[in-house]
């Protein structure tokens, strides 16, 4: 409505400016030929005519814009009320493709990414509850399918936000070549998890459960690994301070990069 009485506003000024301003603004007093003096006047309607034309076409483009970024807001807001709806669904597939439509918006629509992160986020930490006295069981293919989607925005935006996967049930986690820099993982399960070079920089694995965990050239530069249980666990080429693993358990099948002493960062041998 308001956008209509303002462009009815404009072409009544216009109209305005087309019937009065021709003589007020061309200069016929060295002319005497009325002929002359309306080829003048015919000249100067001509210009104010394109003038208006061109404030009524930029106005009208401004319009178009909000109209069209209006429209395009609300499909992304029904989309990712879909997209969130579907993660509650009880069919894996389902939930599959609620988890990738909020991936593809992610990449769409930049400014719904920090948002979408923290809606998959909140989903590993529902759906990979540990559960206590249970058979260890392999992270389910939807929770892997999360941590896929989150490396690979991650890698994508170089968002140095930290990522709260604390105290969630990553066993078997593949993950080798993830990109999660500064995730939170103290106190997660990632028992037997394939984490071969992944980049886990200032990453907080303070308390996980990492028993026979491959963590083969990883990059651990300032993760904290402070009561860690490593036993059996694979670093061997894994870049790290030994000041990170102090309390760390550890026992003879651990195997650590070369020449790498855990005892001079304060870790903790198993007994016997």
């Amino acid at each position: 409505m308001w956008a209509l009485l303002s462009l009815a506003a404009i072409a009544g000024l216009a109209v305005l400016l087309l019937r009065w301003a021709p003589s007020w603004l061309d200069d016929p007093k060295d002319l005497t030929d009325p002929n002359q003096i309306a080829t003048e006047r015919g000249r100067v309607r001509t210009g104010l005519l394109a003038f208006a034309a061109g404030v009524l076409a930029a106005i009208g483009a401004l319009y178009t814009a909000r109209t069209f970024n209006l429209n395009r807001r609300g499909q992304v807001t029904e989309r990712l009320t879909r997209a969130v709806d579907q993660l509650a669904h009880g069919d894996t597939s389902v939930r599959l493709g609620g988890i990738f439509a909020l991936e593809q918006i992610a990449r769409e629509s930049p400014q719904e990414h920090d948002r979408i992160v923290e809606i998959l986020a909140a989903y590993i930490r529902d759906r990979a509850r540990p559960q206590p006295h249970a058979a260890t069981r392999p992270v389910s293919v939807d929770v892997q399918a999360v941590v896929d989607v989150l490396a690979r925005g991650r890698a994508a935006t170089r968002c140095d936000r930290p990522i709260d996967l604390r105290s969630t049930d990553l066993v078997q986690l593949s993950a080798e070549a993830i990109s999660l820099p500064r995730v939170r993982l103290a106190r997660a399960h990632l028992e037997e998890a394939l984490l071969s070079r992944a980049d886990l920089r200032d990453a907080s694995l303070v308390e996980a459960f990492l028993q026979g965990a491959t963590l083969r050239g990883a990059d651990l530069r300032g993760a904290k690994l402070r009561g860690a249980l490593l036993y059996g666990a694979n670093l061997l080429e894994a870049r790290f301070d030994p000041a990170d693993v102090a309390g760390a358990r550890y026992d003879a099948f651990t195997v650590w990069p070369d020449a790498f002493k855990p005892e001079d960062g304060g870790g903790a041998p198993a007994a016997g």
